[in-house]
């Protein structure tokens, strides 16, 4: 059958439509790697391409898909839920940020933008907090190979730390973790996303000590993240209560 004239999808390789005439008002752009662009609104990501409903040059509504691998960056506007979502994440509220930014990562997988690497960057903590470890390792995994290199290695690292202590492998945790902890010591002026990952690795390190009762050494991380690493909102905030607890629990006072 036939597709709708209505209907244009771009077989990938074949650009020629890049730069035609857009719908009035539109707020995204993507530009491509040859260092054309096309602006329209970017609806999801499909079959390895980000798709977008632009106007034709005869005035109707069209759709094109540009391939993945030819994007060099996309300006789109955040989401309304993905600003929910993110905000009900960072206050611990896990339900409604998995029912907020579940929708969003599955239909955005592996777009270029700040937002939905953000979006994605979380995930596997989200369904950590809601018990879903299956989903929460597939997200991690997810994670590094839709955004491969750089704070996506660290970041990936601490989720495959998360993992190894929710299966109760404190060991496996410590491996990953302490080159983590020594290179966050190491870093005199972190960039806010490193910083935001080595605050995370000081709770989970602050978990692990206090398991194994060094209450000083532990309430000394979670102190870290609190004080030194608070760019992650919703690790920040678990590292104070955890420390809060352990010091009405042990009667210690701040190493």
């Amino acid at each position: 059958m036939r597709a709708p004239r209505h209907w244009l999808f771009l077989a990938f390789g074949a650009l020629s439509v890049l730069g035609a005439p857009f719908a009035r008002g539109a707020e995204d752009r993507v530009t491509m790697n040859d260092g054309r662009t096309q602006e329209g609104k970017i609806t999801g990501v499909a079959n390895g391409g980000i798709e977008i409903e632009i106007k034709l040059p005869n005035g109707s509504p069209g759709k094109i898909g540009l391939p993945l691998a030819g994007v060099t960056t996309v300006s789109m506007e955040i989401p309304a839920s993905a600003r929910t979502g993110l905000a009900a994440y960072e206050s611990g509220d896990f339900a409604r940020a998995l029912s907020d930014l579940r929708p969003l990562a599955e239909r955005f997988r592996g777009l270029p933008s700040d937002w939905a690497r953000r979006v994605a960057s979380v995930m596997g903590d989200v369904f950590l907090e809601t018990n879903d470890l299956p989903h929460a390792e597939a997200a991690y995994a997810d994670f590094s190979r839709l955004y491969p290199g750089g704070k996506s290695t660290l970041r990936g690292s601490v989720g495959l730390a998360r993992i190894a202590l929710a299966k109760g492998d404190r060991a496996r945790a410590r491996q990953i973790l302490d080159p983590m902890a020594k290179a966050a010591l190491g870093d005199a002026s972190p960039a806010e996303a490193d910083a935001a990952v080595y605050g995370q690795t000081f709770l989970l390190l602050g978990q692990i000590l206090e398991a194994e009762k060094d209450y000083p050494s532990a309430l000394h991380d979670y102190l870290r993240t609190v004080t030194l690493f608070y760019q992650d909102r919703a690790a920040a905030s678990a590292a104070q209560k955890a420390a809060d607890a352990l010091r009405q629990a042990q009667k210690i006072a701040v190493p």
